[in-house]
């Protein structure tokens, strides 16, 4: 329950919570008051309408007991501590504050990135030959990562078909066998695709990077390089991955789809340094 005027009155915000959940602990975002993050029994939810709806963060996180809940506020950053499953870190979460589950899709403003460097490892592994007693654990990507939202995924003419035919088989219709020259379209076809394209402060597009085809949040990182300049040859017919570095300054990132070969972009670029 919420009140807004220091306990006078009270108003459920349980909303879309499944019925009989424990609820263990309830946060709130420094910066949007509108913004809270809920620890159950069966994993943690999000609002950022004060309890209008909840969303349930997934993510690779189990559905286990969240017990506590904390705001690591100069990063942004939530922690859960779970019964018995130790410590999850939702890494930068700000993009939950102004997140439009509405919008086909957007792309939020990453933070500055450093450029630097990085260190080459010390021996033949990340621990070296600390042995198991020596806790590392993994650095951020290395670059500047994207935090962007896609509301649904896009599908091939495949899927299209085989989610038609599922509809005629679930009201008992019959289900014809495609034309051969149906399939074959298929097989030729160029599956949609999600990518973000970066380009320099002269407005010219130096990486594209693919990202998942998938509906929720999700992150896409760039890691300071260009797009490969060396040609398609027998003995390198993947040309490589990464150019040469892109120095320090500001660039534009878009979030584009490839629908059937053709790009197009989603939403609004982002400026960043």
């Amino acid at each position: 329950f919420m009140s807004s005027d220091r306990g006078k009155t009270w108003k459920s915000i349980s909303s879309n919570l499944p019925d009989r959940t424990l609820l263990w602990r309830l946060v709130q975002d420094h910066k949007k008051p509108e913004l809270m993050f809920l620890g159950t029994e069966y994993g943690v939810y999000f609002t950022n309408n004060a309890g209008k709806n909840w969303i349930q963060l997934k993510g690779g996180m189990p559905t286990i007991s969240a017990r506590d809940l904390a705001i690591q506020k100069r990063e942004d950053d939530l922690v859960v501590g779970t019964f018995g499953r130790g410590i999850y870190i939702l890494d930068d979460y700000s993009a939950l504050r102004s997140v439009d589950l509405e919008a086909e899709a957007q792309l939020f403003e990453p933070k500055a990135a450093e450029w630097f460097m990085q260190r080459r490892v010390l021996g033949s592994s990340k621990k070296a030959s600390q042995g198991d007693n020596f806790f590392v654990a993994d650095n951020p990507p290395f670059g500047v990562n994207f935090t962007c939202f896609i509301k649904e995924s896009y599908q091939s003419k495949a899927q299209k078909r085989k989610k038609a035919e599922q509809a005629l088989e679930k009201n008992n219709q019959e289900v014809a066998v495609p034309e051969w020259s149906v399939l074959e379209e298929e097989m030729q076809a160029i599956d949609p695709a999600i990518w973000l394209f970066i380009s320099d402060a002269e407005g010219k597009i130096i990486r594209k990077i693919k990202g998942n085809n998938s509906n929720g949040i999700q992150r896409i990182n760039w890691n300071f390089t260009t797009d490969a300049q060396n040609s398609v040859a027998k003995d390198n017919p993947e040309r490589g991955a990464n150019g040469t570095w892109a120095g320090p300054g500001k660039y534009t990132a878009q979030l584009m789809k490839q629908i059937e070969g053709e790009f197009s972009a989603l939403g609004q670029s982002v400026d960043f340094e």
